[in-house]
């Protein structure tokens, strides 16, 4: 009998459980591989411009703290959650080693930013990313050095 207190009851105790099973999909496909390579990829694009943005008011040649600086005013003007110098602990047989390794930027948690203000790249730099990715579990990785002309010749992407 559908006007009975005891139908109602179960009916909305179903509803609930529904709703929450659904919620628990959503968010499921939300961090799911896919969800998570687009948000990386749109907070990636708005890295990018802050950066194009920096180099554009300050040109090459200044030291790479004076873009670093810049570059965490011009996230945080455009709400970007960024942790500046974080400590990169290494484990080593079970044990974590605080070894002073401190990577220059993280962004949401999504991207690692190693900056450079250098007149030639080198191999160096970019195992220095990679492994700071594998440290934090961060699979995307920037290596930007602002020493140059045009930023686009600067700009070093690294997935793992």
């Amino acid at each position: 009998d559908c006007t009975s207190p005891l139908w109602f009851l179960r009916n909305l105790l179903d509803l609930r459980v529904k709703n929450v099973l659904t919620h628990f999909m959503i968010i499921r496909i939300l961090k799911s591989k896919r969800g998570y390579k687009m948000d990386s990829e749109i907070l990636y694009k708005k890295v990018l411009d802050c950066c194009f943005e920096v180099h554009k008011a300050l040109g090459p040649g200044l030291l790479e703290s004076a873009y670093k600086k810049a570059l965490v005013i011009e996230l945080q003007d455009k709400n970007i959650k960024v942790d500046v110098e974080k400590e990169m602990p290494i484990v080593y047989k079970g044990r974590e080693i605080q070894c002073g390794y401190r990577a220059d930027l993280i962004v949401e948690d999504l991207i690692i930013i190693e900056l450079k203000a250098v007149l030639n790249m080198n191999e160096i730099y970019t195992s220095q990313i990679l492994t700071y990715m594998k440290l934090s579990n961060i699979r995307l990785g920037l290596l930007i050095n602002f020493n140059v002309k045009l930023l686009k010749e600067g700009i070093y992407r690294r997935i793992i």
